[in-house]
């Protein structure tokens, strides 16, 4: 039975009490918390950026779609988030200005300052990031972190998938200021001449700024102004040059000078000289005609204690013409350095420079004639050899060089060392100082120059500095005998190494009665050692050159006697040169076997019978070698030498009939290019020795290899019989070039980065895809389309840029000949080539616009100014690896520059 409770009872039991207000708290606790208004501001702080970020994804991907998927430039670099923003201090995307037509303006995060952005041109952060991928997708995000990567939440709008070929801007914006500039001098291969490279030295077009810098000092002074490395008391300067301008284009083109000797084209189109002999006096002859791209023979020739022709103290010559001018000329100083290519880094040659080589000696032409013949024949003409050229130490030999800038003959940057060089004058043992100069005779006073009288027992001979017309350089003694023969003047030489090897090279002339010879005595001056006979006939203009060799029998000084064999007349001595001589045995005075040999010297295939030692077909002293005819064969010596050195070389052969031949091996003569391999013909001197009388055959090699280093006579033919004598070979003195490129800042012109000679410019490019890609730039050469092919490294070709990864993903833009612009692309391994023959279209200094495009499985183009030029079809369907670099004017190697200025395209 149910308890009666009686309906006036209002109370609740103790747990019904409990429970209800149990049921009380958990509501009140929801309500609470139904109400946080802290969660209902973070709430509608998450909804308004996932609103903002809806918004700007959109607006994004309208822009995209209206650009056809091409991603801005501001979200370079890709997979790197960008904040939205402007001027905010770091890495940004300024969209503002981009999506102005495709939004209301720019949402700002809630807990970011401002409001919505619509003034493009203000500074203003959003609060918001953006970021595209390498796959393509575009990712909009809030500053809570969740990146493209990680698309969970609320925060990211990923919008789609862009397609791979719009993935990259229609151009790349050139930024050079996040390039790499770096600026070098070069060596190229000449378009014509006979040197295998020559020098470039350049700056603006217009002759105006600071461009490369190339210099050499003149050395320690031997005396008066005579250096080591340049003498202006007379010489000649030998060069050919392919200059970047026609002869009409009214700059001054520097080729060389001191400050007291200036060698130009000058504004007046005219190429001459200005010489401060304390007066400026000039000569000069047109040039107008020349033009760009053309090779020309030079030599500049000068005396100023006498006349080349009578008349002139200056000559111009060009292409084997010959031109006279300045009727006076005193004596000039020089600096104690030079400028080759520029005057004080102004004034650029802008020019291909190859062969430059200076002179002590007015060299001979036999037309006029002029100059002072050695007995080399006509040497003008010999070297400019009908246009082909030829190396002027060929014809000369190395004895009257003060400097040589044949470079190693190996294109690619010039370097300091290893590319000039300079006779050894300053290692004459006849040389003491500057005020006892020994063989070089400049003191005025013999005995101070340590020269003795030599009077055979009669009267005092006379002795007397040479007239300032009478002298070959600034030196010189005359001698007159006096009634007995024999007598002249001896120099006594410094203690000598027992067996130490010598050559002798000395020039002097008759009066016609005179009959000159120079003997070598040993220590006790009566015991001869070997000796050279002059002539009767032998002049001023065209002296006896002595030049012999010796090895000393003992640890002793030995003295050379400068002789009159006649009992009057008057011989003039004008230099006496002794040197060293890496060559063993070199005048065949001894040696043993059959086949003979000399001693230290191996057989190379002579068979018994082969060569003897012959005693009356001498040079000097007292035999020769004899090949024999009928044999085959050769002999060698090793002749010493280290990796980079230049040496002199020489021997006399004398021949009944066909060639006879010398080669050095590893060394190879210095205009050509090789690395030195025994055999190769760059290493072989031949000549023709029919004429029955000893012919000195000269060489200046270059030692480019390490494997061999011996010095061959041979015989291109075995039938003949020949033979030789007095063979030399000596170490030149290397020179130390001053090289100041100009740097990024000179090369900086109106038209944009200048890349010329060997600098380089690099660029980073990260905006291309595997399949599709565009970029443009502007392109002003420095040489017309016809020409740009002649100023080449090499075979490679001129280059205008050149796109690489690896070899397998590249893309090349060149001049591989006249006229003809090259595009060539490898992607993923295959090469596909395209040309176009511009004619006519490009011309120096002219700016063009260039774009190059390509979509894969279809086509790459070339654009000139919008124009399609170059079209090359059916490529691959992309890149293995995307291009990540881009080499304005050069190869991907660095190599290979072709002269122009780089600038961004509008």
């Amino acid at each position: 039975m149910v308890p009666y409770r009686s309906s006036s009872h209002a109370g609740f039991t103790l747990i019904e009490l409990l429970v209800a207000t149990g049921i009380i708290a958990v509501l009140m606790t929801v309500v609470i918390v139904a109400v946080n208004p802290f969660r209902m501001f973070a709430a509608a702080q998450q909804t308004k950026r996932s609103s903002d970020v809806s918004t700007l994804g959109k607006s994004l991907d309208t822009y995209l779609v209206s650009m056809k998927g091409v991603v801005p430039t501001q979200m370079y670099p890709l997979n790197t988030p960008k904040p939205i923003a402007k001027n905010s201090g770091g890495p940004e995307a300024d969209l503002c200005g981009l999506l102005s037509t495709h939004i209301a303006g720019l949402p700002i995060d809630p807990n970011s300052p401002g409001s919505i952005v619509k003034d493009c041109g203000s500074t203003y952060s959003t609060g918001y990031s953006v970021v595209a991928n390498s796959s393509g997708k575009i990712g909009v995000y809030s500053p809570t972190g969740i990146s493209l990567v990680n698309q969970s939440g609320v925060n990211v709008a990923v919008y789609g998938q862009v397609a791979d070929e719009f993935i990259t801007p229609p151009s790349t914006i050139m930024a050079f200021a996040a390039g790499t500039f770096t600026p070098a001098l070069a060596k190229r291969t000449p378009p014509a001449g006979p040197f295998a490279a020559g020098v470039m030295v350049q700056g603006k077009a217009d002759g105006t700024g600071t461009g490369d810098s190339l210099t050499a000092t003149t050395g320690t002074l031997i005396n008066g102004n005579f250096y080591p490395n340049f003498d202006t008391n007379q010489g000649s300067i030998v060069l050919w040059i392919t200059p970047e301008w026609n002869g009409n284009d009214g700059i001054r083109h520097e080729i060389l000078n001191n400050n007291q000797f200036y060698l130009f084209k000058g504004t007046n189109n005219r190429l001459g000289v200005s010489v401060n002999d304390g007066t400026w006096r000039s000569y000069d002859v047109d040039v107008s005609g020349w033009t760009a791209g053309t090779t020309y023979n030079v030599v500049f020739r000068w005396a100023t204690g006498g006349t080349l022709d009578g008349t002139n103290h200056f000559s111009i010559s060009i292409n084997g013409s010959h031109n006279f001018g300045m009727t006076i000329l005193n004596g000039f100083t020089s600096t104690s350095f030079f400028y080759i290519g520029s005057q004080s880094n102004q004034t650029f040659a802008n020019a291909l420079i190859q062969g430059l080589t200076i002179y002590r000696r007015p060299l001979y032409e036999a037309t006029t004639p002029s100059g002072i013949n050695v007995g080399n024949g006509d040497e003008l003409t010999q070297i400019y050899n009908g246009g082909t050229g030829r190396d002027p130490t060929l014809v000369t030999g190395s004895w009257d060089v003060v400097f040589a800038l044949p470079t190693n003959s190996t294109v690619g940057a010039l370097g300091t060392t290893g590319e000039a060089w300079s006779h050894p004058h300053a290692s004459n043992l006849l040389y003491t100082n500057t005020t006892n100069t020994g063989g070089y005779m400049m003191n005025g006073t013999y005995t101070s120059d340590g020269w003795s009288a030599q009077n055979a027992g009669g009267s005092p001979v006379t002795v007397a500095a040479l007239a300032t017309g009478s002298k070959i350089f600034s030196g010189g003694y005359s001698v007159a005998s006096a009634g007995t023969a024999n007598q002249g003047i001896s120099y006594t030489t410094a203690s000598l190494a027992s067996g130490a090897n010598y050559v002798l090279r000395a020039i002097g002339n008759s009066d016609g009665t005179c009959n000159p010879m120079i003997k070598v005595f040993r220590a006790d001056g009566t015991t001869l050692v070997t000796s050279l006979a002059g002539t009767t006939t032998s002049t001023r203009t065209a002296p006896t050159v002595y030049i012999f060799t010796w090895q000393t029998p003992a640890a002793e000084t030995e003295q050379i006697h400068l002789l009159n064999t006649a009992t009057t007349g008057t011989c003039s001595w004008h230099q006496v040169e002794v040197l060293g001589n890496l060559e063993n045995a070199p005048s065949f005075e001894t040696g043993s076997g059959n086949p003979w040999l000399p001693t230290a010297w191996e057989n190379w295939g002579v068979p018994v019978g082969g060569s003897s030692q012959e005693t009356t077909i001498v040079h000097s002293g007292a035999s020769s070698l004899k090949y024999n005819g009928g044999y085959a064969g050769a002999i060698n010596e090793n002749s010493g030498g280290s990796l980079g050195d230049f040496i002199g070389y020489g021997v006399f052969a004398y021949g009944t009939a066909n060639t006879l031949c010398q080669h050095v091996s590893d060394y190879y003569l210095q205009n050509l290019s090789g690395t030195g391999i025994y055999g190769n013909t760059a290493g072989n001197r031949a000549w023709n020795t029919t004429n029955n009388q000893w012919e000195l055959v000269k060489s200046v090699r270059n030692k480019r290899n390490t494997d061999w280093q011996r010095y061959f006579l041979d015989r291109s033919n075995s039938s003949v019989t020949g033979y030789f004598d007095d063979i030399y070979a000596f170490l030149l003195t290397p020179i130390t070039l001053t090289l100041t490129p100009a740097s990024l800042a000179n090369s900086t012109e109106a038209s944009g980065v200048r890349v010329d000679g060997y600098d380089s410019l690099t660029q980073n490019v990260n905006n291309l895809t595997r399949t599709v890609g565009e970029i443009s730039f502007n392109y002003t050469p420095r040489h017309s389309a016809a020409q740009a092919y002649s100023f080449k490294q090499n075979s490679n070709g001129a280059y205008v840029a050149t796109l690489y990864n690896n070899t397998n993903d590249r893309v090349h833009l060149y001049w591989s000949a006249a006229n003809i612009l090259t595009l060539s692309a490898v992607m993923n391994g295959t090469l596909v080539t395209g040309t176009w023959d511009a004619t006519g279209a490009i011309a120096a200094g002219t700016t063009y616009t260039m774009k190059l495009a390509y979509v894969g499985a279809s086509t790459m183009t070339l654009s000139v100014n919008s124009v399609v030029n170059i079209t090359l079809s059916s490529i691959p369907a992309g890149f293995g690896t995307v291009p990540t670099t881009v080499y304005w004017g050069s190869l991907y190697d660095g190599s290979a520059q072709g002269d122009a200025t780089f600038a961004a395209a509008p």
